[in-house]
């Protein structure tokens, strides 16, 4: 009997993230993501999952094609309403499927996906930025190229757990009986009922609060941020420790605002070239700390830097890879 559809399709899929189609198989990939919105967001779901799994690869003594199975079963589990299918399938292919049974190393998402009949949601954004509401009215917004994960019963159990990357604006909805609890990097985040940013680079995480009491927890050290404080934990420290917010420039992408309050120019740049993709460059030192105190509420990049060089008489030279204030 010939396979379904759509198992068919998820092997096309691995081959296609491998860079192992053929030309035909590409252009059958192609022309089926072009079907739908829906078989994009597909595609970009399995890409993700590979990546986290990739993390943990390494220390991996899964069976290859237990993995597999599991694998297609979990995903067949969701398509047809519970019905199995049975497939095997070439080692390099398992090896993609068992990486993603690995995921499992890193706690919560694989032990959800894999090991219970929960299904996940996956938010996901690129190029824009996205608010979403979750199930418990909790409001997340999420930067460019972040996501967040959960499971859609994550009201049911005793906290409401979300995996993050990237970075995020959280409004949370009060609720003592269950905290709200974010794993990110090697950090977990729990609050009851407060709004907070946290960003992550580079194994790097940043939380700053802006409503409430955040706990942050790093290998059994935990430590409290009120309102205007913020914690950075480097990638390979241990080390907790807190200081005071000096901008309000952190949740621009949430607010839509560029909230200066003597703010130095350098710190302004870095959060333009963040915001708008650019690559905005201080001509001298000595303009670094100049002083600037006003509120761009969505503005575009041409306007703020007009504003900017009409308040300390400065000039805009555009290049081809750079802007450059002197």
């Amino acid at each position: 009997m010939n396979e379904p559809l759509h198992t068919t399709m998820d092997v096309l899929l691995v081959k296609y993230l491998l860079q192992e189609a053929t030309p035909l198989e590409q252009q059958q990939v192609e022309e089926w993501l072009s079907q739908s919105e829906a078989n994009r967001k597909e595609l970009e779901h399995l890409e993700f999952v590979w990546k986290e799994s990739q993390k943990a690869a390494a220390a991996s003594t899964v069976n290859e094609h237990a993995a597999w199975q599991r694998f297609v079963e979990k995903r067949n589990e969701v398509k047809t309403g519970g019905r199995i299918i049975s497939i095997t399938k070439p080692k390099r292919w398992l090896q993609m499927a068992a990486a993603v049974i690995i995921i499992v190393v890193g706690g919560w998402f694989a032990g959800t996906f894999f090991n219970t009949g929960d299904s996940i949601e996956l938010v996901q954004t690129q190029q824009t930025v996205l608010a979403d509401t979750l199930p418990d009215g909790s409001v997340v917004t999420l930067n460019k190229n972040s996501s967040i994960e959960y499971n859609k019963k994550f009201t049911k159990g005793r906290k409401r757990a979300v995996k993050l990357q990237g970075e995020a604006f959280f409004t949370v909805t009060a609720n003592k009986e269950k905290p709200f609890v974010i794993a990110v990097n090697d950090v977990e985040v729990k609050v009851v009922g407060t709004s907070f940013n946290i960003k992550t680079v580079n194994g790097q995480t940043e939380v700053i609060v802006k409503t409430g009491i955040v706990e942050v927890t790093r290998n059994g050290k935990t430590i409290r941020l009120t309102p205007n404080e913020k914690l950075i934990t480097p990638a390979k420290d241990s080390a907790l420790v807190k200081t005071v917010i000096t901008d309000q420039l952190y949740d621009y992408y949430q607010s839509k605002e560029f909230v200066c309050d003597n703010t130095p120019l350098w710190r302004l740049v870095e959060v333009l070239n963040e915001a708008y993709g650019s690559n905005i460059v201080i001509g001298r030192a000595g303009l670094r700390n100049l002083r600037l105190s006003t509120t761009f509420n969505n503005e575009s990049l041409e306007n703020v830097l007009d504003i900017i060089a009409k308040t300390f008489q400065l000039q805009v030279v555009t290049t081809e890879n750079q802007i450059i204030l002197q």
